[in-house]
Parts: C-alpha cells; structure tokens; sequence
C-alpha cells in the first residue's frame, strides 16, 4: 500500500501549524510553532555597590530596636566610593554618629536589610557573595541569612581586625540549608549589638547574587486525532492523543480543556468547552497518552466543526514555550441533528 501524506497550514491563535493528515488515518501531529528552549544559563539576579543614591531600594529597610539604621556611606568602600554602614542613619532625632573609634555604632540595636522574592525553582547552583569589612564588640553580630516560610539558613560574622575580606554563601549549602529548588527566596543582612560595648561596625559593599538556571519544562501536544467525524447533536467523539514534555525540567501536573470551534482558532472564551482532562507531571521525553470520549453538546446547532483545545488554559504552569499550549484536530466533525428529529419552525 502507498502511504501519501497531505500537508496543510493552518492559522491558529496568530501562530501557524502543519498539520500531516495521513490517508491511513486521521493522525494530527504538530510540526510548527515550536521554539528552542530556553538554554541553561547564568543570570544576575543583584549586583549592588550601593552608589544609588535611592537606597535602601531595592533592599526594604528594617528597624527592630535602636536609633540607628544601615545608610550609605563613604568611610569605607571596598571599590568605587560607596558602602553602607550599620548606623550611619540616624532615627528619632538622633545625633549622628561616626565610624570611628570612640563614635561606631550604638549599644542594643537590631536592624536589618531584605532583598527577594528569588526563584531558585530549576536552578542547580547559585551563590550571594559581597564584600564585608567588620570592627566589633564581643557578642556583637551580622548576620547573612536566606529564607522563605518553609526553611531559613544564617551565617554569623563576629569581631574583625577593620578590614575587607571577600565572602560568598552559595545557595545549595547556605550554613547546611539548600535553597535550590525553592521558589520566593529571601536574603537578610542583620546588624544586632548588646548593652556592653561597641565598636565601628560593619560596612558591607559590593552585593551580588546569581543563579544557574536550566529552564522550564515545555509541554505540548504530540499527537491528536478525533473519531468519529460525523455525528449528531448530544453523541460522543473519541479524542486520541500523545502530550509530552521537551525540556530538561519535569514539568507540573496540569490540565487540557477541549472545544469546539467553528474555525481552526480556539477561543476559549466563546467556544463551547466539552470536557477537560487532567495531565499528570512529566519528566523529560515523558509521555502522557490518553483516550477519552466527549459529548457534542445537543444546543449546537448543526454543521461542520473543529475540535480542539489548550494546554494549562488558566496560565498556572511557567513554561518555555507557551506558543504550542492551543492545537487542533485535523480533521473537521459534521455536526447533525440525531435520528428522528424534526426542525418544527
């Protein structure tokens, strides 16, 4: 037997596809509207020599106890002219204080520096690193901390000789805790001093934070077929089909609602919807097959139709690629009235 294949293009949702229809089948397949996903890649999320003059933006500044808060200064400043230092702004009216010694900052403050939300989902490495430079009192503290509301990891740094040093906390071990894989990360800098002495305090310059991010999953439709192509009001069509998933990443538990369409565009807000399928996570390559049968509904007035549908129809799922979420069967359904029927006018 010879196998002939037809090839058509079809417009849909601004995208255009190409549909294979065999003459052996009614075989649907997506050929077009598929970009490349999204290469693996490093990406700054911060970097931060506090020479902006808008800070605290885009840190959100804090005030727990104490007259004094972080500002900007330039006393120290491990490049370029600017750091920030712990008590260079002064709150309540507040006479200014100044890093020197005998000055520093005060007795019993705790302040701090938050910066986030950070997505760390499909991100295998990731680090903060900064400059710090700290004069102490004993039991005087900063602390660098990584959060979200299901776990938290800290760094403390205590005393020092007034010098910069080099520092870098990576994500995957931020004192024992991964944050790799967690999604609204934050990080906090915290300044926290006793009653019993002070010193000059810490100055903190020259903030980066990056992630190594992989990419989303991209699911799409593979195959897609309909059977039977003609049937009245109120009866049921078999949809056949294949989804997979061509990232790197496994993608999420998501869904496909089905429509008919007068027109190879699928618009979900006026096209009659006629059931919805649950998709199940997929791993890289995986396959979700399904057959499952659909009613026509019995107002639709007669005549010839597409059926199709939309991948994660409310937007829930981030993806590489959401140009191939819409698709259509190849072949049209004729729509008439069942079997006995009278039009009466």
């Amino acid at each position: 037997m010879v196998r002939k294949n037809y090839v058509k293009k079809w417009i849909i949702a601004g995208l255009t596809v190409i549909f294979i229809i065999s003459a052996m089948g009614l075989l649907a397949e997506i050929k077009g509207g598929k970009t490349q996903a999204k290469l693996s890649e490093w990406i700054t999320v911060l970097e931060d020599s506090f020479e902006d003059p808008a800070f605290p933006a885009p840190w959100v500044r804090t005030t727990t106890i104490g007259n004094y808060t972080w500002g900007r200064s330039t006393a120290q400043a491990s490049d370029s002219t600017h750091s920030i230092w712990c008590a260079k702004k002064a709150l309540n009216n507040m006479p200014p204080r100044n890093p020197v010694v005998g000055s520093g900052y005060a007795n019993n403050m705790d302040i701090s520096l938050d910066y986030g939300p950070i997505d760390l989902r499909n991100c295998t490495d990731g680090f903060m690193s900064f400059d710090l430079w700290t004069k102490l009192s004993d039991n005087d503290k900063v602390s660098v901390i990584a959060y979200n509301n299901v776990i938290s990891g800290t760094v403390d740094y205590k005393g020092g000789q007034g010098n910069w040093l080099s520092k870098k906390i990576d994500f995957a071990n931020w004192n024992g805790v991964n944050f790799l894989g967690q999604k609204n990360v934050y990080v906090k800098i915290k300044f926290f001093s006793n009653a019993t002495g002070t010193d000059i305090g810490v100055f903190i310059d020259n903030v980066v934070i990056k992630k190594y991010f992989t990419g989303w999953p991209d699911v799409t439709v593979k195959t897609l077929s309909v059977d039977p192509t003609a049937v009245a009001n109120g009866e049921q069509v078999m949809l056949v089909g294949e989804v997979t998933n061509l990232s790197e990443n496994k993608s999420q538990s998501n869904i496909i609602n089905f429509y008919v369409s007068e027109d190879q565009t699928i618009d979900p807000a006026n096209d009659p919807c006629i059931g919805s399928l649950p998709v199940p996570a997929l791993e890289k390559d995986g396959i979700f097959a399904f057959s499952e049968e659909y009613n026509i509904p019995v107002t639709l007035p007669t005549g010839t139709y597409y059926i199709g549908g939309m991948l994660d129809p409310d937007s829930v799922m981030n993806e590489d690629d959401k140009s191939n979420n819409t698709f259509v069967c190849a072949s049209q359904v004729v729509v008439s009235e069942p079997v006995g029927w009278e039009t009466i006018l």
